[in-house]
């Protein structure tokens, strides 16, 4: 469960510096 968390949050954030960039 941990581990795919943390794999969500990594895509969430990728996602978001995408947007950003």
């Amino acid at each position: 469960m941990e581990c795919n968390a943390t794999r969500l949050s990594w895509f969430l954030r990728s996602k978001i510096v995408a947007i950003n960039v």
